[in-house]
């Protein structure tokens, strides 16, 4: 009678010698990209080996939950029980679980599918259950919402950014987020509500640094082409403020 699998790890070196063909075919950096892993865990698994607190270790197993996400994902017709043929699956028990997509209602091809409207229409894998979970055979929307996750992951397939699509969901024109606040668009509301004028900017520049020969920034008044602390008009009035301020501060005038 053949070895039962082993509970929670596999024998290494049918896996290493899968790495090394699938890597001689892809290269490494592609095979990290299809398997969804680091580049440096494929270096580690093709050379068997690697370094902890300065000592070199061994890899003599792989956990099966690894091996099963990397083979389903590169998706090259190996399977654990090709690869490992002289195992027999283990026996679940009670609370064992499923094997991944073994008893999935959905094929390969619809789950991508599904995927495509998740992504390009973005419809959310909640909202998705509610539509197809009578007509796929689920009992419930949360059933295949829980399904669904699964096989993206299984799959190799990303699912929407949470914050993108609340993002999506809770605004009107995008125009104002926090991370890229249009201005213009920000200001024209303003005006819109009446909260602001809408009045051109200051045409003075800067006399004083840091900022000198920039323009003011400030906006005009309703009746000048300047804002208030470049008005002529209102030379004689900012003199009279300033030398009120220094007098208070310094007990001198200009």
């Amino acid at each position: 009678m053949s070895p039962a699998l082993p509970a929670d790890a596999l024998p290494f070196a049918p896996f290493q010698g899968w790495i090394r063909t699938q890597v001689a075919i892809h290269g490494a950096e592609e095979l990290a990209l299809r398997a969804g892993v680091d580049e440096s865990l494929i270096r580690r698994w093709l050379a068997g080996r690697y370094r902890h607190r300065g000592r070199e270790q061994v890899i003599h197993r792989i956990p099966i939950d690894t091996a099963d996400t990397v083979l389903t994902r590169v998706d090259d017709g190996e399977t654990l029980t090709t690869l490992y043929p002289d195992l027999e699956p283990p026996r679940r028990g009670k609370g064992g679980g499923k094997p991944v997509g073994k008893y999935r209602l959905l094929s390969d091809d619809q789950v991508r599918a599904i995927h495509r409207i998740h992504i390009d229409a973005g419809v959310s894998i909640r909202e998705l259950a509610r539509q197809l979970h009578t007509r796929f055979g689920y009992s419930g929307e949360k059933s295949m919402a829980n399904c669904l996750s699964a096989a993206f992951d299984s799959l190799g397939l990303d699912a929407r950014d949470r914050v993108d699509a609340v993002r999506l969901t809770c605004t009107v024109h995008g125009r104002a987020t926090r991370e890229h606040r249009d201005q213009a668009w920000t200001r024209a509301g303003r005006v819109r509500r009446g909260e602001i004028l809408d009045r051109p900017m200051c045409a003075a520049v800067r006399v004083q640094h840091p900022r000198k020969g920039q323009p003011c920034g400030n906006r005009a008044l309703a009746d000048s082409e300047f804002c208030w602390g470049h008005d002529p008009r209102y030379d004689e009035l900012r003199r009279t403020i300033l030398d009120d301020a220094r007098q208070r501060l310094h007990g001198t005038s200009a």
